[in-house]
């Protein structure tokens, strides 16, 4: 559906169903707020009517992961955390590894250049790009379930893949907390966390993100977060394969402040595609 036709004549595209995953439905979302376009017809292969969007609602609903209230415009998807909106795509393949950060510019309403040949990093970019827009730290709560229990890999606080919100989907932004920053720095991702000591290791904590599970309203997200040795704030997420909860008071008792949370240096997948070239200097 491209945007020009969301309030157009009428068009027609060919998708597919063939598995009943997600990642089958190729419905594309303009850069407005609905899920467009409003008035969608199905059709067999053989041109027999099977319905209308609003008709089909429950069974794309349950195809797609994506909320009744959104798919036939009863909710704009503003309302949707940033988590719920990643969550949709979670199962998403595509042909080329940039395609599964460039189809979800319109999702959030975001832009940014399309650089064939930067792999991961694409969805890195699609990720900052997220940040500069609401304040909704739901975009940290996510896990990569591919590692294994015990594994203590050190990550950023930016996902990987859509696949990593897999689990996210009922994420929300804590709608009384404070409005708080967070940007990219030369030091790694800044953000105003609140920090507990964890475990017997003095450099392990515990950081609460402005986000819980709804019905567990008294129920904080948290991190888990190893302090680097150079004495300059900045730390590490660990155990990215699992997410904890803290209770309210224990996160008012918490230490707040700014902490830097570095960025692994090389994205896996990044020069794949990459044409280099190499200069030699005297």
């Amino acid at each position: 559906m491209e945007r020009g036709n969301a309030k157009g004549k009428a068009g027609y595209k060919k998708i597919g169903f063939p598995a009943l995953k997600p990642s089958e439905m190729d419905i594309n979302v303009p850069a407005g707020v609905n899920m467009a376009p409003l008035d969608l017809k199905f059709f067999s292969v053989n041109w027999v009517k099977l319905g209308t969007k609003s008709t089909l609602c429950t069974i794309l609903s349950d195809m797609t992961a994506i909320d009744v209230c959104f798919l036939i415009g009863l909710k704009s998807i503003r309302h949707a955390s940033i988590a719920r909106r990643m969550s949709w795509a979670s199962y998403r393949a595509t042909t080329r590894v940039e395609d599964i950060a460039y189809c979800l510019m319109g999702l959030f309403a975001v832009n940014m250049p399309l650089l064939y040949g930067e792999g991961e990093r694409a969805f890195i970019r699609l990720q900052e790009e997220i940040m500069k827009r609401p304040d909704d730290q739901s975009l940290f709560a996510w896990t990569d379930q591919t590692l294994s229990r015990g594994s203590d890999e050190g990550f950023g606080m930016l996902a990987r893949s859509p696949a990593d919100f897999d689990c996210s989907g009922n994420f929300i932004p804590f709608q009384n907390s404070p409005s708080t920053l967070f940007s990219m720095s030369n030091k790694g991702l800044s953000m105003d966390l609140s920090l507990e000591p964890h475990g017997r290791l003095e450099d392990s904590y515990l950081a609460a993100l402005d986000c819980v599970e709804p019905p567990n309203y008294n129920e904080f997200l948290d991190v888990y977060l190893r302090r680097h040795t150079n004495g300059n704030n900045q730390y590490t997420r660990v155990k990215a394969q699992d997410l904890c909860r803290t209770k309210a008071p224990s996160r008012r008792r918490a230490l707040h402040q700014t902490v830097y949370i570095r960025e692994p240096i090389s994205i896996p997948g990044m020069l794949d595609d990459t044409p280099q070239n190499f200069i030699q200097l005297r």
